[in-house]
């Protein structure tokens, strides 16, 4: 029950320290759009606005970080 135990310990801090940086990337984005809105209304590429691009991004940083949980997750059950 101990390894298991730590184990799950090791996951979940893993999981807290994806959580924190996503948090950190979602609040810049609430930032912005809270104290410079206009921002958001720039084109920064291909016509497209900061505020598509930065979605774009939430969007693929999530999956992209939910595959690293994973794997990191893999390499954890794997450890004896």
């Amino acid at each position: 029950m101990g390894k298991k135990k730590n184990k799950l310990d090791e996951k979940a801090k893993l999981g807290l320290v994806l959580f924190g940086i996503y948090s950190l990337i979602y609040a810049t984005f609430v930032i912005i759009n809270t104290l410079w809105p206009k921002l958001m209304g720039k084109i920064i590429f291909a016509g497209l606005n900061l505020a598509v691009i930065y979605g774009f991004f939430l969007i693929i940083a999530a999956i992209v970080m939910g595959l690293i949980y994973n794997q990191m997750c893999l390499k954890i059950e794997e450890k004896k």
